[in-house]
């Protein structure tokens, strides 16, 4: 059943830091200290009107999964466990650049021209997600 929701959200970036390479990413030592404290700050909290459901899914290993087009509004979150992590694609599956690790989430207003994507790298895990149009 779709239902009518005021998104309320706000995107902010801090930097970050690796200290060996494919090790761990830390906020940034010197974030403190530096004028790169606002670095990444995105506008102000936006307001859209959207209607959608919020949803559950088991996705498959190697098997993507669509979550839909013509939206204007994603939320998708790796619910599952054992490290098992998902890629987004927002063009119909052809390039998956946004990694969701497990408990990580993406959300995001976006064009309605994008193709929603979810793709596990090894297993089958879970995920919840709402999109709206």
């Amino acid at each position: 059943m779709a239902t009518t929701y005021a998104v309320r959200y706000k995107n902010f970036c801090a930097p970050q830091e690796q200290h060996s390479a494919g090790g761990r990413y830390y906020v940034d030592s010197d974030m403190n200290t530096s004028s790169r404290i606002m670095a990444g700050h995105c506008n102000p909290i936006s307001d859209i009107t959207a209607t959608g459901t919020y949803n559950q899914a088991t996705i498959g290993s190697t098997i993507a999964v669509s979550l839909g087009s013509s939206k204007d509004f994603v939320y998708i979150k790796n619910t599952g466990t054992d490290s098992i992590d998902l890629k987004v694609s927002l063009d119909g599956g052809t390039k998956y650049l946004i990694k969701l690790s497990d408990g990580e989430a993406f959300a995001s207003e976006i064009d309605t021209s994008a193709s929603i994507y979810v793709l596990s790298l090894s297993a089958t895990t879970t995920i919840e997600y709402y999109t709206a149009a």
